[in-house]
């Protein structure tokens, strides 16, 4: 059985400490899972919108590690609680022992069935009781003074914050026993979550991993998934699990989602204010397989470079988001808490974790278990396979998506071979509708730039494909911000940007007027037309040049 929180009362009593003092969670050094060193745990709380989620230095996500408890709670200041733990998966072929034979070798951010994790908090050249190895806040003054280098502006060292509220850490598969085997796989993760305060993102937490192979062997056949043990209450038993890969709308367009999604078999919770929803992962950016000869994402351009920290392509960008060949979400499964057993239970050796992630037939899109009997269940994503270089990073992110459902839930019909809700059910309405704009909300987070390996060997320097307008930095600031942007050839008329308070009112014009192609910056000291100086708060800039439009939203403070 899991640990549950006793009472209501200690509850709110909980989420109110925390959402009042935002102070550090430092524990004092605790040994760990199968590991005998110390280990300092940080957890902290977003807290700013809709949804209070526990993300740790250690990689679990939504899993109170101090206390045993899941903390996913929709709406924030409700008992509702709709996530137990979350982490990252990974598998690989390893010659881990050098005997010549590739081992396959399995590392997860959370184990739900030992309730551990194969991650320490820092880097390998980290101590664990470190001060840096903690969580870092960007609603935290001190934090933003100190913020990671690994987080910042690689130019002027200023902290980047995509979000009302980003919370960034450092964990790493070094000097931490397996859980399961002899081994581990060479790794270490940069996390960064966020959370947003407006419209329909205030349901949602995104989540960016970026992990690198620290090791000095090629991880082969690797297979990144991301794991969710969703328990929709404290009848943790009844829940369902699913997966919308693409979802059609009336007018015949293909809206893909790409998300797997839990929820209350019987829509009855004893311990909820109101009748339970659904929590979803959508998987929004997938890793890169530079390697394989294939167009994975379908842009026309075949192994565009990986996340590498090099310009591979000549245009004085270095690890744009869009030169990743993404090899897109691959396998779906489920599996189950062995004590409630279904086809497939929780691993409990490497080979079946590998097993789990690939779904034992690398490169279709299979399920491994499609059930609609209610279990304590949990639902994989996962990505590859490819060969992971020694170094080589690769990039990925999610949104974490809570939604009401909408009408009576208990007609949700099933449907199909394998049977799974249809998309356009009624019941997932707010579901869909959330997770499709965080994906379309993510790339403004993170702008597609629309440049590439040009196939020709030509990089066409200074002529970007597509107008970018990139987020500002730093933000937040005070009192000077820097905005860049790319003006493309086919716009046509002046180039405008403005500033913008939260009314919509314009407060300040920087650029009007023609501007010559290619990339532009441009500096905002906070101040308006008058060259009065703004009060603290939020604000958007938007950028027109013919019929592109883009607008980013930047915070001063005083």
């Amino acid at each position: 059985m899991r640990p549950a929180v006793t009472t209501l009362l200690l509850v709110f009593s909980m989420l109110l400490s925390f959402s009042i003092s935002r102070a550090y969670i430092l524990c004092d050094p605790q040994s760990v899972g199968g590991g005998s060193e110390p280990l300092v745990l940080d957890e902290e709380f977003h807290d700013v919108n809709a949804v209070i989620l526990m993300v740790s230095n250690q990689g679990p996500i939504g899993n109170n590690r101090s206390t045993g408890d899941g903390w996913g709670f929709f709406p924030a200041g409700t008992p509702n609680n709709y996530v137990y733990g979350t982490g990252l998966w990974f598998g690989a072929n390893y010659d881990a022992d050098d005997d010549g034979d590739r081992d396959k070798v399995f590392t997860q951010g959370y184990n739900p069935l030992a309730g551990d994790t194969e991650f320490r908090e820092g880097r390998g050249d980290q101590e664990p009781d470190d001060p840096l190895t903690r969580i870092f806040r960007s609603d935290v003054p001190a934090d933003l003074e100190n913020w990671p280098p690994q987080f910042s502006d690689s130019l002027t060292s200023e902290p980047i914050v995509y979000s009302d509220q980003d919370f960034v850490t450092t964990y790493t598969t070094q000097d931490k026993d397996p859980i399961f085997g002899s081994f581990q796989l060479p790794l270490e993760v940069d996390q960064r979550s966020m959370a947003v305060m407006s419209g329909l993102m205030a349901q949602v937490i995104f989540l960016t991993f970026e992990v690198q192979n620290t090791g000095d062997k090629v991880l082969e056949d690797a297979w990144i998934g991301y794991d969710s043990d969703m328990d929709v209450g404290n009848e943790f038993a009844d829940d369902l699990g699913s997966v919308i890969f693409d979802r059609f709308t009336p007018g015949g367009d293909t809206v893909g989602l790409d998300m797997g999604y839990a929820w209350d078999s019987d829509f009855t919770e004893s311990n909820f204010t109101g009748d339970p929803g659904f929590v979803g992962m959508s998987f929004i950016l997938t890793p890169g397989n530079p390697d394989d000869g294939i167009d994975n994402d379908g842009d026309g351009l075949t192994d565009e470079s990986p996340f590498n920290s090099v310009d591979d392509d000549g245009d004085s960008l270095i690890d744009e988001w869009d030169e990743v060949d993404e090899i897109g979400l691959v396998n779906f499964s489920k599996h189950c808490n062995p004590s409630l057993p279904c086809e497939v239970n929780d691993p409990e050796d490497d080979p079946t974790g590998y097993a789990i992630l690939s779904c034992n037939a690398p490169g279709d899109t299979i399920t491994c278990l499609e059930s609609t009997t209610p279990a304590d269940i949990r639902f994989m994503l996962s990505s590859g396979p490819f060969d992971w270089q020694p170094g080589q990073s690769q990039l990925i992110g999610f949104a974490m998506v809570f939604a009401n459902a909408v009408g009576d839930p208990t007609e949700l019909a099933f449907v199909g071979d394998p049977p799974r809700p249809d998309p356009n059910d009624p019941a997932l309405g707010d579901l869909v509708q959330v997770a499709e704009q965080a994906h379309d909300y993510f790339m403004t987070l993170f702008p597609p730039l629309g440049i590439g390996d040009d196939p020709s060997g030509d990089p066409d320097i200074g002529l970007p494909r597509a107008f970018v307008l990139y987020q500002n930095f730093p933000n937040p600031f005070n009192p000077m911000t820097t905005i860049r942007y790319e003006i493309a050839g086919e716009g046509g008329g002046p180039v405008d940007l403005g500033i913008f308070n939260m009314r919509g009112q314009r407060v300040r014009t920087l650029v009007d007027g023609a501007q010559a192609l290619g990339p532009h910056e441009v500096r905002w000291d906070g101040r308006d037309a008058f060259n009065q100086a703004l009060p603290s708060g939020p604000y958007l800039y938007r950028l027109r040049n013919g019929d592109f439009v883009s607008t980013r939203r930047m915070n001063l403070v005083k």
